[in-house]
């Protein structure tokens, strides 16, 4: 039999750790989290999980978390794994949908692989022959630079990267 409750606190353990949980009528449960082989996620206090009995006497088993305040937006057979801080909203996103693309997004910017292949990072585009295209349109496949003066003779004041042949 299981039960589902609400976290109250987490603990680190090796290899794991130990969720205090209320389970309603005054009672309280530790038990110990287990997740996915690669996943390091425990849940906050407010989150619910589902805790499981075990052989071990008084001792349960937390086998899933569901976060109290954020609803789903994943469709059927995607995959969005986000962190929190510590008020529990979102701070970063990383989403996987089902057309094939990817997005890892913050309140700052984003990355996000398409469908297609293209890689677009806050409007800079990478194409799948390996042009970058900066956000203002600008490819550097083939891009030259005029050469100046300070390119010819002058030692004083170099000027760092490479530069074309002086467009005619």
């Amino acid at each position: 039999m299981g039960r589902i409750g609400k976290v109250l606190s987490w603990t680190v353990r090796v290899l794991t750790g130990d969720v205090r949980h209320d389970v309603g009528g005054g009672s309280v449960h530790n038990s110990q989290l287990f997740s996915d082989s690669g996943t390091d996620a425990p849940p906050m206090a407010e989150d619910y999980v589902y805790a499981g009995e075990t052989q071990s006497r008084n001792r349960s088993a937390v086998v899933g978390s569901v976060d109290g305040k954020n609803a789903s937006e994943a469709s059927p057979g995607e995959r969005r794994t986000y962190a929190r801080d510590t008020a529990g909203a979102i701070a970063v996103t990383l989403h996987m949908k089902a057309d094939g693309s990817a997005r890892l997004f913050n309140g700052n910017g984003y990355i996000e692989l398409k469908a297609n292949g293209e890689i677009e990072a806050n409007g800079a585009k990478i194409t799948t022959a390996g042009d970058v295209v900066t956000a203002s349109g600008v490819s550097l496949d083939g891009h030259k630079h005029v050469a100046g003066s300070e390119l010819i003779g002058n030692s004083g004041s170099p000027v760092t990267g490479k530069s074309g042949a002086p467009e005619q």
